[in-house]
């Protein structure tokens, strides 16, 4: 079998494009709290082009390592995107993790801007000290990614 050289696979930021483009009206994050609440793909790009753009507004470059932490939840998928759309390199860090261990693994890998959810937003976000930019995945938190419709 020949597979073809690393260079002519799509990106995730690429295969998420394309698929805007081919579904844009569809369905493509969804939420189920006490209602279902979604995001057609072409309002997910919208966020995901905005938290890029934030990203690089706050001075993060290509290359710069972000912190990504929280919940399964569409808000995570949408950060994951934007950061990769910016350029950036995601640091994932496991929701179950205790603040102070996420805090160590966001400082270990060098992180100059963070995702987080919950109380661990605030903890990091101060814990890290000094950062190019922190915001929250919950629709209440300062700095907030939004909600869904």
């Amino acid at each position: 079998m020949n597979t073809p050289p690393l260079s002519d696979w799509p990106t995730l930021v690429g295969l998420f494009s394309a698929s805007v483009e081919k579904f844009s009206v569809r369905p493509c994050f969804s939420a189920y709290d006490e209602t279902r609440r979604s995001l057609t793909y072409r309002q997910a790009s919208e966020t995901v082009l905005a938290t890029a753009q934030a990203l690089r507004t706050a001075g993060v470059t290509p290359g710069e390592k972000v912190a990504l932490t929280g919940a399964n939840s569409p808000e995570w998928a949408l950060a994951y995107f934007g950061i990769l759309a910016a350029g950036a390199v995601v640091v994932p860090l496991d929701h179950q993790l205790r603040p102070e261990e996420a805090l160590k693994l966001a400082q270990a890998g060098d992180c100059t801007a963070l995702f987080a959810d919950g109380a661990k937003f605030e903890f990091l976000r101060t814990g890290m000290g000094s950062l190019k930019g922190a915001w929250g995945l919950d629709a209440d938190q300062a700095s907030s990614l939004g909600t869904l419709p």
